[in-house]
């Protein structure tokens, strides 16, 4: 099967689960690579599916993707496409971050984009969310993403957007009385 070719064609849910069946298991660690190369290489409508295929990975096949995390990280800074850039900031939604994999690139990339307000509600949510996780590696910079969420001024913000950004800012506070 040439993923590159049939992921280039509009998919159906029906598609996804048979990419996701001819990719998973160990023995197809060489399917994935390959469904990996085209989400990464491809800026059109194949990398687009091939990240909407891996969002649809159960939770033991999405391991996979954890020694992929900075170059996923270096995508979602890259890629000039919404839907690409929501889905692989999903797929890093479920990943474990490390103090040895926090990066300043990424939280700065978050911060900005939490606060432009040309940017899709969803990836402003994804965007919060992860700067929280990226700050909570290292707790000194959690009163500056707690000062960036307090500027954010309510009125601008979808229902979700100010459900993310409370949730977020309760997570900071639970952070804060835990270090006392």
């Amino acid at each position: 099967m040439d993923l590159h070719e049939f992921l280039s064609n509009r998919i159906d849910m029906n598609d996804i689960y048979a990419v996701c069946f001819y990719t998973q298991g160990r023995e197809n660690d060489a399917r994935k690579e390959e469904l990996y190369r085209v989400m990464m290489d491809d800026e059109g409508r194949a990398g687009g599916n091939a990240a909407w295929i891996f969002s649809h990975f159960a939770l033991a096949e999405n391991e996979w993707l954890y020694s992929k995390q900075q170059e996923l990280m270096d995508a979602v800074m890259r890629t000039e496409s919404i839907t690409k850039r929501r889905i692989m900031m999903t797929l890093l939604e479920r990943q474990p971050f490390t103090k040895e994999g926090f990066r300043t690139d990424y939280l700065d990339f978050c911060l900005e984009h939490m606060a432009m307000l040309e940017e899709p509600y969803g990836i402003r949510a994804l965007c919060m969310k992860q700067a929280f996780v990226q700050c909570s590696l290292v707790p000194e910079l959690l009163p500056e993403l707690e000062a960036t969420l307090q500027l954010m001024d309510d009125n601008f913000l979808s229902s979700g957007l100010r459900t993310a950004k409370r949730n977020v800012l309760r997570e900071i506070k639970g952070i804060a009385k835990s270090c006392l």
